[in-house]
């Protein structure tokens, strides 16, 4: 009877290890590349103004790119053509919070 229990006790690990090791090379792999976070400052600023109020501080315009220097600028992808030289937003790049949620409460993601 205790060898029983002992390769029951036996299959159990193993039956354990083997689902660990099963589901951590199931797991999804760590996002990169996600949207930075706006921070808690910037709640309702998307809602004030839209796209041209962020354009105000992160775009590229006359007062250079971005036009605000303690803005982070838009990335090149976010312009028509995927060019900076253009300064139009792309049209499927106008609706920002779909992308960059207000951190609630907390800094900006880096």
């Amino acid at each position: 009877m205790k060898k029983v229990i002992i390769a029951l006790l036996i299959i159990a690990i193993v039956a354990v290890l083997c689902a660990l090791a099963y589901f951590a090379f199931l797991a999804p792999a760590p996002q990169t590349g996600m949207p930075p976070l706006a921070p808690a400052d910037h709640a309702q600023r998307f809602e004030t103004g839209g796209a041209d109020y962020c354009y105000t501080c992160h775009g590229n315009g006359d007062a250079g790119n971005p036009q605000d220097k303690d803005s982070k600028a838009l990335p090149e992808n976010h312009y028509v053509d995927g060019s900076y030289d253009n300064k139009a937003l792309d049209p499927g790049r106008m609706m920002c919070n779909t992308c960059h949620a207000v951190t609630p409460g907390g800094e900006a993601a880096e």
